[in-house]
């Protein structure tokens, strides 16, 4: 039995065993099967295959395609797969979006999602010689008056308000004998195994600089992404094994289903 094997033994049973009283209930984990008809993608064609290392995120702009690498840049990728660096934002960037509503003829402006520092908002220049700049959007929750921990991933609402999520109240260590990479994986796996639901939504509200907590208690807050007409967002909560539908219509705000 390998590690994975065993990692998954004990996060299975300890889901099972847990006692504390905001854990979780595995009998809420929703029953689902395997899609019977699966089909290979086709007319597939890759991209920048030298100087991208491990993409986690692509943000795709009127005129711009954007990678966010784990060496922490901000990566262009043209028509033809030629990449380069525009920024360098550190860390590990992990989400990102694209914010219509602020950007420019002359800027592109992206929100970032970046593991230990929290949410930035990053001024990319079309303009010669003029280098991009870096701001700190939001950098606390709401919910705990503590440091975002576990920047995860970002979505923007037609309104131009930024989401994203905070997925758990674990700090994230540097790797054993490195000076930047962070242990995400490593992190989340100790979050499955304790069982608690930490995680939470946020909203950033660039013109007024507010942040507001959509929703608290998910376990593992992950995937985020708004529906088309800024109604509700659609969040991946790894550990719960579903997708929670969050409303965000102010008479509504964080109703969950």
């Amino acid at each position: 039995m390998n590690w994975i094997a065993i990692t998954l033994s004990i996060l299975f049973a300890m889901a099972y065993t847990s006692t504390a009283p905001d854990a979780v209930n595995v009998s809420e984990w929703p029953t689902f099967s395997l899609p019977i008809n699966v089909k290979p993608l086709t007319n597939v064609k890759k991209y920048a295959l030298n100087n991208v290392h491990a993409p986690e995120t692509n943000i795709i702009t009127p005129n711009h395609f954007y990678s966010l690498t784990e060496d922490g840049a901000i990566k262009e990728i043209d028509d033809l797969g030629q990449s380069k660096t525009v920024c360098t934002v550190g860390g590990r960037p992990l989400g990102g979006a694209y914010a219509p509503k602020e950007s420019t003829s002359t800027t592109t402006i992206l929100y970032v999602a970046e593991i230990t520092k929290g949410l930035l908002r990053v001024t990319l220049s079309h303009l010669p010689s003029t280098p991009p700049t870096i701001t700190l959007a939001s950098f606390t929750n709401p919910s705990t008056n503590l440091p975002i921990l576990y920047a995860d991933d970002v979505t923007i609402s037609p309104q131009g308000i930024v989401y994203f999520t905070d997925a758990t109240n674990l700090p994230v260590p540097l790797l054993p004998h490195s000076v930047s990479k962070r242990d995400t994986l490593g992190t989340s796996i100790k979050d499955g195994i304790r069982g608690l639901k930490s995680g939470s939504i946020l909203s950033y509200d660039p013109f007024k600089k507010v942040t507001r907590v959509v929703k608290g208690g998910v376990w593992f807050a992950n995937g985020i992404a708004v529906e088309g007409g800024g109604r509700y967002l659609l969040v991946c909560e790894t550990f719960g094994a579903r997708v929670l539908k969050v409303q965000i219509e102010e008479e509504r705000f964080g109703e969950t289903e």
